[in-house]
C-alpha cells in the first residue's frame, strides 16, 4: 500500500503546459505605457482629495536687500591705496594649490619686497569703480590672486613664478597702465633706467660728434690738399719723395688747371692794358708831328 501511495500520489510529475515571457525584463522604474483605453480608465477611476488649508505663520518672510557691509568699505579702501601707492601690480589666475605651497610662494615673493593678497570679486568692483582700474574687472571672474610691489621688480615676480605653474599670469599694472600678458613678459626684458639713460646720453654725444665733424670736413679736405701740394713742391726739388695717392694727384691736376686759367686770364688783361696804351699813345704822337712844320 505504501509503495502505491509513493508512486501514484507522491511522485512529482512534469506540467504539460508552460508559460514563458518574451519580453524580456520587466522595468519597475520606468514601466512601459498603458493601452489608451487602459490609461483613459486609470485616470478617470483616480481618487480626488480635498487640498489642506494652507498654514497661517505670523512670521513675514525679510526682503533681501543688497546692503553694503561696512567692512567691506574698508577692505575696498585698503585695495584701493594698495594700487595707488604700487609701482608695479601683478594679476594671476590661481589653480588649485595646497596651503602648504601657497605660504612658500608667500615668502620668497615677501623676501622681494613683494605683498601677495587674495580679494573677492566683490571688493575689487567696489574699489576700483569708477576710477582710472576700472578696466581690470574681468580678470577676476575666477579664482585669482594679486601682487604689489613699490618697486618694478618685473624680472624677479616672473622668475619666481615660474617655479609655481598654478600661477597663470593675465596682466599687470606698471607706472598706472594696464599691460597684457606679452607686454608685461616685453617689460621684464627690457634694460633698467640707468641703462636707458647711458645708451640715450651716448646717442646725443654721436649726433654732436657727428655735426663738428660734418662742419670741419671742408677744412680738413683744404688743409690736406695744400699738405699734398706742398709735398710734391719739395719731392720735384729733389729734398724728399713722399707717395702721392691717385686722389691726390687728381686733386693736384685740378689745383694746377685751376692756376693755368688764372695765369690766361692775368695774360689776357695784361694784353688788354698794353693795347689801351697803345691807343693812347698814338693821337700824342701825330699832334706832335703836325706841329713840327709850323715852326
Amino acid at each position: 500500500m505504501s509503495y502505491l501511495v509513493k508512486q501514484v500520489l507522491l511522485q512529482s510529475r512534469t506540467p504539460l503546459v508552460q508559460f514563458q515571457r518574451f519580453r524580456g525584463k520587466i522595468n519597475i522604474q520606468r514601466p512601459q505605457k498603458p493601452h489608451y483605453e487602459r490609461a483613459r480608465v486609470t485616470a478617470v477611476t483616480q481618487p480626488i482629495y480635498d487640498k489642506p488649508p494652507p498654514e497661517k505663520n505670523c512670521f513675514k518672510k525679510a526682503l533681501k536687500t543688497d546692503t553694503i557691509n561696512p567692512y567691506d568699505k574698508i577692505i575696498a579702501k585698503e585695495v584701493f591705496n594698495w594700487l595707488e601707492h604700487s609701482k608695479m601690480v601683478g594679476i594671476f589666475h590661481l589653480n588649485p594649490i595646497s596651503e602648504d605651497e601657497l605660504f612658500k610662494i608667500r615668502v620668497a615673493l615677501h623676501r622681494q619686497n613683494i605683498t601677495f593678497k587674495r580679494y573677492g570679486k566683490k571688493i575689487i568692483k567696489m574699489a576700483v569703480d569708477n576710477t582710472k582700474y576700472e578696466a581690470i574687472v574681468p580678470l577676476f571672474d575666477s579664482n585669482h590672486c594679486i601682487v604689489f610691489s613699490p618697486e618694478q621688480n618685473v624680472a624677479t615676480l616672473i622668475k619666481i613664478t615660474r617655479k609655481v605653474p598654478q600661477m597663470l599670469l593675465l596682466g599687470g599694472i606698471l607706472e598706472n597702465r594696464l599691460l597684457s600678458r606679452n607686454e608685461f613678459m616685453n617689460f621684464a626684458n627690457l634694460p633698467n633706467l640707468q641703462v636707458a639713460q647711458a645708451q640715450f646720453v651716448s646717442v646725443l654725444n654721436m649726433a654732436a660728434g657727428q655735426l663738428v665733424q660734418n662742419l670741419e670736413a671742408h677744412q680738413n679736405s683744404f688743409v690736406n690738399i695744400l699738405d699734398v701740394y706742398a709735398k710734391q713742391g719739395v719731392s720735384e726739388s729733389g729734398d724728399a719723395t713722399p707717395e702721392v695717392s691717385v686722389e691726390a694727384a687728381s686733386m693736384e691736376a685740378e689745383i694746377s688747371a685751376k692756376e693755368s686759367k688764372i695765369t690766361e686770364v692775368k695774360d689776357s688783361t695784361s694784353a688788354d692794358e698794353e693795347s689801351a696804351k697803345l691807343k693812347d699813345d698814338k693821337p700824342s704822337s701825330k699832334k706832335s708831328d703836325s706841329e713840327e712844320p709850323k715852326e
